[in-house]
């Protein structure tokens, strides 16, 4: 009786611990199989993160590009800003340096304009004491209407009459043109910055006709004596030029129509 009970007993033992290892077994198998699922679970977390960073990688090399472009245009900014401004300091002398010169040539160009300014006031005073010395030494003839004074643009021009220079027909000069011109040649040797024109006038129409061609060598001959007299006087004859005016110059006439003046003595700076 005894014997039995236990064979009971230890059947049932073996039982239970059967049922636990079998339960531990599942619980095994459980544990596998939760693994596992983890394990698949963290390969995709993993391919994922993978991706990711595949991504991350890819911004970041872009990013890097972009940061490379930047900061190339920043130094190429950099550098056409200091170029820019290099240039502009540049221009900015230069432009000084113009306004310098400007300024300078102003300066000069203002005393300068003094200069004319106060030479033209001299001139012009001299001209009135000119016009005035003639006006007085030749009063009487000019009083006569034989001789005339005019005064324009810085030259006198004196009017002469050819029947007071020289006789009716004739070349050689009058004793009354020779006082005349001894008057006028006293003044001339005083005038050092002046020149002299002598004009001539003739009466000629064309020079075809025999009495043309004599007026016309008449007034010539006459106009050679007068520069002749002045330049004997001491008149250098580089100061002394000669002009032969035709009738298709206007001239002066009398209330006869009958021309008053046949030569002229212009008076006129040494510097036109």
């Amino acid at each position: 009786m005894t014997i039995f009970l236990l064979t009971v007993s230890g059947c049932v033992v073996s039982e239970s611990r059967y049922l636990q290892q079998v339960s531990a077994n599942q619980r095994l198998q459980q544990d596998v199989k939760a693994t596992r699922n983890d394990y698949y679970s963290l390969i995709a977390r993993n391919a994922t993160l993978q991706t990711k960073v595949t991504l991350l990688t890819t911004e970041l090399d872009m990013s890097k590009a972009e940061q490379s472009r930047l900061e190339t245009r920043v130094q190429n900014t950099l550098k056409d800003i200091s170029a820019s401004q290099e240039e502009s300091l540049h221009r900015t002398h230069d432009l000084r340096q113009s306004i310098n010169d400007l300024e300078n040539e102003n300066a000069r160009l203002r005393l300068q304009i003094l200069r004319l300014q106060k030479e033209r006031e001299n001139k012009a005073r001299q001209t009135n004491m000119i016009y005035g010395q003639l006006l007085n030494i030749m009063r009487d003839e000019i009083a006569s209407g034989k001789v005339t004074i005019t005064e324009l643009t810085g030259k006198v021009t004196i009017g002469i009459s050819d029947s007071l220079l020289f006789n009716p027909g004739g070349s050689d000069m009058s004793p009354n043109g020779l006082l005349l011109m001894s008057k006028i040649t006293e003044l001339l040797k005083t005038l050092n910055d002046k020149k002299f024109n002598i004009n001539s006038y003739n009466y000629a129409i064309d020079g075809k006709t025999e009495q043309d061609k004599a007026r016309w060598e008449l007034s010539v001959i006459r106009g050679m004596n007068i520069i002749s007299y002045i330049q004997g006087k001491g008149i250098d004859p580089l100061l002394l030029t000669a002009s032969e005016i035709t009738t298709y110059t206007p001239t002066q006439t009398d209330k006869n129509g009958i021309e008053n003046k046949e030569f002229a003595i212009i008076i006129l700076p040494n510097d036109l």
